[in-house]
């Protein structure tokens, strides 16, 4: 079975077809190695124009069953989150603009979370001071116009003083931040309502690095029921990690291979996953 690799150049999303080795999209993370050995990267297959948001994208979030597609955005001097609604599931060719809110507390998002059932908003950009994790609370899920306004934050400067991933794992219970060097952190949170960023572990519980496959990382997600670590790299290249444990970058990490995008990427920024749909999204 084919999958689906879209990323995004300013306004546009532009999709690929990945040919995934044993044709198992669920194990898709795991099988990711050098293109053209165990995977094919054929030629662009899509090219959408995104229009009515301000700003150029810097990264994408799928949600709701893929009706949902959410992009972070900054002009340089304001954050904003625009969320499309797409007619197909996980067709951005179908998506269309419905709205858009401004993320005030860091002009320069890089990656974002919708989870908690489309109630909760995570992001981190590269400008803040200190360096954050913020949260948002959304009153009608998935509807980003009922945003409430920051609730909460986590700082992570000591880590980082420019994250540019974020991920989180199904239980809500362990928080992924990556910064723009070749280390992913692992923050174990508190056990209040979800999120409970106050209650984060902090110096983290868990960190991983590697600086032979890893040049400045630009996004992350997490596979495969856990164990598989994807990784975007400023080098155009998407990297697979497997995770001895479910969800701990504290446990052996194993590379697995990676994909380079670099013939038709220039500006890899963001990675999203919907495995069970077969499809990777990179922006």
């Amino acid at each position: 079975m084919p999958t689906r690799s879209l990323r995004e150049d300013n306004d546009r999303i532009v999709g690929a077809n990945i040919v995934a080795n044993g044709d198992d999209p669920t194990g898709f993370g795991l099988e990711i190695q050098t293109a053209g050995v165990d995977q094919s990267f054929t030629d662009l297959v899509g090219d959408t124009a995104l229009s009515g948001f301000t700003g150029n994208i810097t990264d994408i979030e799928l949600a709701d069953g893929g009706s949902k597609l959410y992009a972070t955005t900054s002009d340089g001097s304001t954050g904003r989150v625009a969320q499309f609604d797409l007619s197909t599931p996980y067709d951005v060719s179908s998506a269309s603009f419905v709205t858009e809110e401004i993320l005030s507390e860091d002009p320069s998002p890089e990656d974002l979370v919708i989870t908690n059932g489309g109630s909760t908003l995570l992001y981190v950009g590269s400008s803040s001071a200190p360096a954050s994790v913020y949260e948002y609370d959304i009153s009608s899920a998935y509807d980003i116009t009922t945003i409430s306004g920051f609730t909460s934050q986590l700082d992570v400067s000591n880590e980082t003083t420019a994250p540019t991933g974020i991920e989180i794992d199904q239980s809500n219970n362990r928080l992924f931040v990556s910064g723009s060097g070749s280390t992913v952190h692992q923050y174990d949170l508190g056990g209040g309502v979800f999120p409970d960023l106050a209650g984060a572990t902090t110096p983290p519980a868990a960190s991983y690095t590697n600086t032979t496959e890893l040049t400045s990382i630009s996004s992350i997600d997490i596979v495969d029921s856990g164990n598989t670590l994807l990784v975007a790299d400023s080098d155009q290249t998407v990297h697979s990690f497997g995770l001895d444990n479910a969800y701990d970058v504290g446990s052996t990490v194993t590379f697995g291979g990676e994909i380079d995008l670099s013939q038709d990427v220039d500006d890899l920024r963001g990675l999203v996953d919907q495995v069970s749909e077969g499809s990777i999204y990179v922006s």
